[in-house]
């Protein structure tokens, strides 16, 4: 054989026997960082569950027309307050995933209400009339559900313990809303969808000293045509009163205030505006 003809195969050879032979170090260091990495993940794994009551204001209206057709709703009516609701309960409960920085969180805010009321006045809504005088039995379902993600800043000090953390992020929500109306003279009104949306905002989570620490959030609508636009706002004081920062169980107490909005682009539309506070909130979690 040529030498000409022999050098390369013997070069090709090498090659070939050089990454056989480093092929098998070289995945195996992969395998061992990818382990490293899930298992670092797994080690700083944490869970919140969270269970709250409010309670405060109502206050708004549900315009609900037929088809979208003029004179078929009063405007910005029924109000809430003409039938009958005035302080009401809500319900939340959420849960909390954390992996270092980074926060997944999922969450239900239950508002369920039944009242009846004497008309004051005339009111049309989906195309029914009631007249002044009437006495009308409503129940009104306002859910809506969460999901998001926030990215974690935080501070801590050595010295005292004290740490402050604020945490950006975005969520989609999911708006369920039933309204139904009835009267004597088989009069009634029944109303009901779901509408998405998404909204931006952040927390803060100031731990003071010992057991004791501030938290606020802030979340506000991205407006968009067709959506569900919900802000909510809170403050709480927070008390530990078993347990850390990574696996314990706390009380809340602290205020809200809740805003949800939802116009459709008909020529009337189905227009809510429901503003709920200032809201008490009571409520604790357990993290593990």
């Amino acid at each position: 054989m040529h030498s000409r003809a022999f050098f390369p195969m013997a070069v090709a050879a090498a090659a070939v026997a050089t990454f056989s032979g480093l092929s098998g170090p070289v995945l195996a260091q992969e395998e061992d960082v990818e382990a490293v990495v899930s298992y670092s993940l797994l080690a700083d794994l944490s869970v919140e569950l969270r269970a709250r009551y409010m309670r405060g204001n109502v206050d708004g209206y549900l315009q609900t027309p037929s088809g979208g057709q003029p004179g078929t709703s009063d405007f910005q009516r029924p109000t809430f307050g003409e039938i009958g609701y005035h302080n009401e309960d809500v319900w939340d409960a959420s849960v909390v995933v954390q992996s270092h920085e980074h926060l997944f969180n999922f969450g239900a805010r239950l508002i369920r209400m039944e009242g009846d009321a004497r008309l004051t006045q005339d009111l049309i809504c989906e195309n029914i009339i009631y007249p002044a005088g009437t006495e009308v039995d409503s129940s009104i379902l306002l859910d809506w559900f969460r999901l998001g993600y926030r990215y974690e800043f935080a501070i801590e000090s050595e010295g005292n313990g004290s740490r402050f953390a604020i945490a950006p992020g975005a969520e989609a929500v999911l708006f369920n809303f039933d309204f139904d109306m009835t009267a004597p003279g088989n009069l009634r009104s029944d109303r009901n969808y779901s509408k998405g949306g998404l909204r931006i905002g952040a927390t803060l989570d100031w731990q003071i000293s010992g057991p004791f620490s501030i938290q606020a959030a802030g979340w506000w609508p991205v407006p968009m045509d067709n959506t569900a636009r919900i802000m909510s706002v809170e403050v709480v004081g927070r008390y530990e009163f078993w347990g850390g920062r990574r696996m314990g169980s706390a009380f809340y107490l602290g205020v809200a205030y809740d805003e949800i909005q939802y116009e459709d682009q008909q020529t009337l539309p189905n227009d809510v505006r429901v503003e709920m506070g200032p809201m008490i909130i009571a409520g604790f979690d357990f993290r593990f």
